[in-house]
């Protein structure tokens, strides 16, 4: 379910969010391709409802989706939350569950995968999914036998892809180096593991 939703309501479109900035991002972006605001971002429940007329739209198409509606609640919901950049994973951060959840449907559309669930500390709602401008799926993993072979270009995304083998209990046979372009490790996964995982 996407965070921001735009409803086609004859005359005019309505906006729905989790939070006031998304919505306000929303009407903004219409306002830009000559919408008027209908009503101002206002709370309803636990969201927030706004509505503006229809963009004008070119003699050509006289859908909504030719003004963008959908890439905008695209835009809108990753705006509603925070992305911050930890290496091989984006942090996303909300002030609520289902800002963060939107906003990580918007980056899965992409191609990223969420790494984490979404969890609440304090007062706002975190997960964590790919980076995938980091490189982190360039990482390749070849096995022989019980063990596995890491490399990849970059130090951070092999040692990250070596976290996830250590975690289930993998043992470095052959320590982190580079060779030539790459970075490698050997890992042992075989024997007096208490849990069996398939690798």
């Amino acid at each position: 379910m996407s965070a921001v939703r735009i409803t086609d309501a004859g005359d005019t479109l309505l906006i729905t969010a989790p939070t006031k900035a998304a919505v306000e991002t929303a009407l903004h972006e219409f306002r830009a391709q000559g919408a008027k605001v209908v009503s101002d971002a206002a709370p309803l429940g636990n969201r927030w409802v706004a509505s503006c007329t229809k963009p004008e739209l070119s003699e050509a198409s006289r859908d909504p989706g030719a003004a963008g509606v959908d890439a905008i609640a695209r835009r809108a919901a990753l705006r509603a939350v925070t992305i911050s950049d930890a290496g091989p994973q984006l942090i996303v951060s909300g002030d609520d569950r289902e800002s963060v959840q939107g906003a990580l449907d918007e980056l899965a559309r992409t191609g990223a995968q969420a790494t984490s669930a979404i969890a609440q500390v304090g007062k706002k709602w975190i997960a964590h999914c790919e980076n995938l401008g980091f490189g982190y799926r360039e990482v390749k993993v070849e096995q022989n036998g019980l063990s596995y072979t890491i490399s990849g270009r970059s130090l951070e995304a092999v040692k990250t892809k070596l976290r996830e083998f250590e975690s289930r209990g993998a043992k470095v046979t052959v320590e982190i180096q580079k060779i030539e372009d790459e970075w490698v490790v050997t890992c042992d996964t075989g024997g007096g593991h208490d849990v069996v995982f398939k690798w």
